[in-house]
C-alpha cells in the first residue's frame, strides 16, 4: 500500500511530513560536533539492526533477465545502490564509524549506504507511526 507523503514547511521554515516536524540540531547541542559549515538539516540516528536485505545488481538483473517486468515493478519502492562488500575495506572511502558493529569481527566501520538506509527507515517509521525523533533534553 503506497502512502504519499507531501512535504510541508512550518512558519519557521522547518520541514514537516504529516505530524512530524524536523527541527535542525543546534550547534550547541550536547555531544554534537557540527561541521564548520552547516547546510541542510541533521537528525540523530536511532540505529536499528544491521541485518538488512541486500542483493547485488548483477543478481537482481540475472534473476529477471528473461522476464518482462511490469512497468510498476519498482513503483513506490526505495532502492539504494551502494557498496557493502568487504573487498572494499581497504580502498573504499564510504565507510563511517558508528556505535554498532557492521561485521561479526566487531568492525564499526559501516558502509554509507547502510547508514542512509537507517536514516530512511527512521524517518519513514517516525512519520508513519508518529514515533518521536531522537532529541536532546
Amino acid at each position: 500500500m503506497s502512502k504519499k507523503l507531501q512535504p510541508q514547511f512550518t512558519s519557521s521554515g522547518y520541514l514537516k511530513l504529516k505530524n512530524t516536524v524536523f527541527q535542525p540540531i543546534s550547534p550547541y547541542s550536547p555531544g554534537f560536533f557540527p561541521p564548520d559549515t552547516l547546510s541542510g538539516n541533521q537528525v540523530l540516528i536511532n540505529y536499528r539492526s544491521n541485518h538488512v536485505y541486500s542483493i547485488s545488481l548483477y543478481e537482481f538483473l540475472s534473476r529477471y533477465e528473461n522476464q518482462q517486468l511490469p512497468a510498476t515493478f519498482l513503483k513506490d519502492k526505495i532502492i539504494l545502490i551502494g557498496a557493502t562488500h568487504s573487498q572494499f575495506d581497504n580502498n573504499y572511502d564510504d565507510k563511517w564509524m558508528t556505535p554498532y558493529p557492521y561485521t561479526q569481527d566487531n568492525n564499526r566501520n559501516t558502509p554509507g549506504v547502510l547508514i542512509q538506509a537507517q536514516m530512511i527507515s527512521q524517518i519513514l517509521g517516525t512519520v508513519t507511526s508518529d514515533r518521536a525523533l531522537l532529541s536532546f533534553l
